[in-house]
């Protein structure tokens, strides 16, 4: 900002707050003395910095991403703190920009819940749009609109898609052949149990693996870097939770309906994701190692039963006359 704009901005955290609040008179707000500041949006939706923020005033309040910011009905905690930050902004400001270029999900009340913040006057009390009256606060651009001036022709051509199947030659990509039939022989047993017992959640970070290896395969050998580095811990460790188990695969569930919902997820919520599945991966396979580990030791005790036997019969103490 300050190389390209021009612009200082000052780094807004605790300390800052805090800074300013020694250095005014008693009871002031800190943000009406931040002209131009950087902050995280997961320091502002805390309740006390939203208070401060509930109290001060705003020119321009521009939201990117807003499709984040609707009322999606308490999915997840994180969309709620989201909601009620855009829910301060909005009443404190003179002028509100929501920006998207995610397709509106067809849910009347998501739909709703952003031109409620525009106006709330839009909705009824049963958070139903007033007919049309959103119109005057809407607008919408498709690729289509955008057309040469001179020529009016569309600037954007129609967009054409042709799938191309693509097979791996044996003798060129033997080793990317083998690491799918390695994946597909880890992952077919854990699926034919989840089906089995119904717990499909057990399988969703094996598939998002699956998923990745046909993505790319240095996509791939990142989610397998990190999986190791988690199992060998994640092996010494004790076993899970349910309560955890319950809580990574519940956010795990929530990113993926978003996914399907809105086409997309932001880039942190992408790496998270990623990291989730990578963990909830790393505790699966320690969990099936032992398993394993606890398999052979029964086997190796049953082993040792049966030569004990064995033995007995063998060296049986014989009368003699």
């Amino acid at each position: 900002m300050s190389q390209r704009f021009g612009l200082r901005l000052e780094v807004i955290d605790r300390a800052k707050l805090e800074e300013i609040r020694r250095s005014t008179e008693l009871g002031s707000n800190p943000f009406d003395h931040i002209p131009l500041g950087l902050v995280s949006v997961d320091f502002l939706k805390q309740e006390r910095v939203l208070e401060q923020l509930d109290r001060a005033s705003y020119d321009v309040v521009i939201i990117d991403e807003a499709h984040h910011r609707m009322d999606v009905g308490g999915v997840q905690d994180r969309e709620d703190s989201l909601r009620r930050l855009a829910e301060v902004l909005a009443r404190r400001c003179d002028c509100l920009l929501l920006l998207t270029a995610t397709p509106h999900d067809g849910n009347d009340r998501s739909f709703a819940s952003l031109c409620e913040l525009l106006d709330p006057s839009l909705v009824d009390g049963r958070g139903v749009l007033w007919a049309e009256r959103y119109r005057p606060y809407v607008v919408r651009r498709l690729k289509k609109h955008v057309v040469d001036p001179v020529t009016k022709k569309c600037l954007f051509p129609d967009r054409i898609v042709l799938p191309v199947p693509v097979k791996p030659d044996p003798q060129r990509h033997a080793k990317f052949i083998a690491m799918q039939k390695g994946l597909m022989e880890l992952l077919a047993p854990e699926l034919r149990r989840a089906f089995h017992n119904k717990s499909y959640a057990d399988v969703l970070a094996f598939i998002a693996l699956l998923k990745r290896s046909v993505s790319t395969v240095e996509a791939c050998k990142s989610t397998l870097s990190v999986v190791a580095d988690r199992f060998e811990s994640v092996l010494t460790e004790k076993a899970e939770t349910e309560e955890s188990r319950r809580q990574r695969r519940r956010t795990l569930r929530e990113y993926l309906r978003k996914q399907e919902r809105f086409g997309t997820v932001s880039n942190e919520e992408e790496e998270e994701r990623t990291l989730l599945e990578a963990e909830d991966l790393a505790h699966q396979l320690a969990q099936i190692e032992r398993e394993i580990r606890t398999e052979d030791r029964i086997l190796l005790r049953l082993i040792a039963k049966y030569e004990r036997q064995r033995a007995r019969l063998t060296f049986v103490p014989t009368r003699w006359d």
